[in-house]
């Protein structure tokens, strides 16, 4: 059985959003990365032998779940530079997956990502999720195209609801933004 539904974002309690427009308005100066909540929690461990340069990965204590972050450069990626940060969002969020926008179409949904820190703002981005015979696959994904830079986000579980963990991951992770003085 095939069960796509969204996941729940983040809901901080004083909502401010950098949308996808307000993405433009970034340099290639813009330092961008990931904060990382799930390091110091108990209910996750790194998984070194899944992380590799501009990713890193956790596993549940259970092992029965796998979060994947990944950040990278987006001219590296052919055509992405002439689309919008919401567009390119899609393409990345698809490719975590391991598919293509095209084939996706248009089923993903606009989520939120935490923004700088744990609490506060929220970054608009993509997301998709899917469960087929009790695994779960979660993919969220932000491009800030003209600071050619995109963040990825990978959930995958075998047996426990993928949106519970996908909030759970969600709301330990923020996505950093750090302008240009």
């Amino acid at each position: 059985m095939t069960t796509a539904r969204p996941a729940p974002s983040p809901s901080p309690d004083e909502v401010t959003t950098f949308t996808f427009a307000d993405g433009a308005t970034l340099t290639e100066d813009t330092s961008i990365g990931w904060g990382d909540g799930l390091g110091g929690d108990a209910g996750w461990k790194k998984d070194p032998s899944k992380s590799t340069l501009g990713r890193f990965a956790y596993d549940n204590a259970a092992d029965t779940c796998t979060a994947t972050f990944q950040l990278f450069r987006l001219d590296r990626t052919e055509g992405i530079s002439d689309m919008d940060d919401r567009q390119a969002s899609d393409v990345l969020m698809w490719q975590a997956l391991g598919t293509t926008a095209a084939e996706g179409s248009d089923r993903g949904f606009d989520g939120r990502f935490l923004l700088n820190q744990l609490g506060g703002s929220l970054v608009e981005g993509r997301q998709f999720s899917v469960t087929i015979n009790d695994v779960g696959l979660f993919s969220a994904a932000r491009a800030f195209v003209a600071a050619n830079r995109g963040l990825s986000l990978l959930v995958s579980c075998e047996g426990p609801d993928i949106g519970e963990v996908a909030h759970e991951v969600l709301s330990k992770t923020a996505i950093l933004i750090d302008l240009p003085s």
